[in-house]
């Protein structure tokens, strides 16, 4: 039974360190570059959501585990910053206003993130939420970004 126990750990200490090298692989500089991506932005508030169907440029850069996005639109762009876990990514909280019905909210933008391995493709998603009127307003915005 000792033996088994033994083996047993031994068996799972050796795929955690597989598992971790997997992680190790992944070239970080892959993920920079031009994205075009294609999306929505949604607008809900009262059990009533409104989505609009978008498309840009994502520029991706990377340094040191984090990773700077910029996306951008014919008539603004929007910058974000997140840190980089293996292939996933983390977006930091930042400060966002948004207009509704022509007065501008400001409100705390989140969200999360995947590269794909081979880091041809991107997968964003964020959520910005305020107030309006007492009432919670919230945006999500989907991107899926192919390396140009």
């Amino acid at each position: 039974m000792k033996n088994r126990l033994k083996s047993l750990s031994l068996a799972t200490l050796t795929l955690l360190a597989v598992a971790s090298c997997k992680n190790s692989d992944v070239d970080p500089a892959n993920y920079a570059g031009n994205y075009e991506f294609s999306g929505t932005a949604s607008y809900a508030m009262f059990d009533r959501t409104t989505t609009d169907a978008n498309k840009g440029t994502l520029i991706v850069s990377v340094d040191n585990g984090k990773v700077k996005f910029t996306e951008q639109y014919p008539a603004f762009q929007r910058d974000y910053t997140g840190t980089l876990n293996g292939r996933s990514v983390t977006l930091a909280k930042v400060s966002e206003r948004i207009q509704v019905n022509g007065i501008s909210y400001n409100g705390v933008m989140s969200g999360s993130g995947e590269f794909s391995k081979d880091g041809k493709t991107l997968t964003l998603l964020t959520s910005t939420d305020v107030v309006v009127s007492g009432s919670p307003f919230t945006k999500t915005v989907k991107i899926n970004g192919t390396k140009k």
